[in-house]
């Protein structure tokens, strides 16, 4: 029986704290009291998790913890001391996060990868580096998905590092942010798939696709001219500043915006502003 697996063990005996349970090899291991179910007798056997309790005890669990050895996930800091950080991963015993296996340190409130290892003392720990190099390279993922992903690691020249749906590994590059890499570490992002790279891995983008954007856009668009009384004084070839000012969008989305309603026929685009079909047209 090793700390962090999983096993199928035998009910022994019962006394005031609890089963002990056996592997049939003579080792014993308890499982607690307040776990025991209704029904168990000698002989049951039940499906059991094996970790150290807080004073250092072999103990059995009928809870299945949030991270398992090889395994990834994304958990809470609920404590950080002088020796690192505490995470709540559903046992009474908090898991202990080292310094030396943070590639960040995170504060209290945070959540971070980890997955979970056995030290030099056979005790449980996480790890954030050793994470990484669990997450998957292969996905039914394709260009186009949207995607969940946990930003778990950033740097200045690459972007962010992000596992898809905890467990996949995926880059969104810094060329495509918008935002500050600090402000996006730690957090839960939604994005779409650019690229499924050779070796499985993904590259995400946190644009939308150019036509889900236009036909925003678009919309937006045409709630401004009709708020305006049907016309909307930009155009095509007014400062990109006052079209920003006026619409939000960039000189080039307002354009491609522009130019869809004008082929649904619902707007007119002229060089300074543009017009609901029904409203005054601009033929400067």
């Amino acid at each position: 029986m090793n700390p962090g697996s999983f096993a199928e063990l035998e009910v022994s005996r019962f006394t005031v704290h609890g089963a002990y349970l056996t592997d049939g090899s003579g080792s014993e291991v308890l499982l607690p009291k307040g776990e025991l179910p209704p029904e168990v007798k000698e002989g049951s056997t039940l499906r059991v998790f094996i970790y150290r309790d807080s004073e250092d005890r072999m103990t059995a669990t009928l809870v299945v913890p949030a991270v398992t050895v090889d395994d990834t996930a994304v958990l809470p800091v609920v404590d950080v001391n002088k020796y690192g950080a505490f995470l709540a991963w559903g046992l009474p015993k908090d898991l202990f996060l080292p310094f030396g296996e943070m590639k960040t340190r995170p504060s209290v409130g945070d959540r971070v990868l980890v997955t979970l290892y056995r030290d030099k003392s056979d005790r449980l720990c996480a790890s954030m580096k050793k994470a990484a190099h669990c997450l998957k390279t292969v996905s039914d993922h394709r260009v186009g998905d949207e995607v969940r992903g946990f930003v778990y690691d950033v740097n200045p020249e690459l972007g962010a590092f992000v596992a898809v749906d905890e467990k996949y590994s995926a880059m969104l590059p810094a060329s495509d942010l918008s935002l500050s890499l600090n402000d996006l570490l730690f957090t839960e992002i939604t994005a779409r798939v650019s690229r499924v790279r050779e070796d499985g891995r993904l590259d995400l983008s946190m644009n939308k696709r150019i036509d889900k954007r236009i036909d925003e856009d678009s919309e937006k668009l045409l709630s401004l001219i009709k708020e305006n009384g049907g016309s909307l004084p930009v155009g095509d070839r007014s400062d990109p500043a006052l079209i920003l000012k006026l619409t939000g969008m960039s000189k080039a989305s307002f354009k491609r915006a522009s130019g869809r309603l004008y082929r649904e026929g619902l707007a007119v685009p002229g060089k300074t502003c543009i017009n609901t079909v029904s409203g005054r047209q601009d033929t400067k």
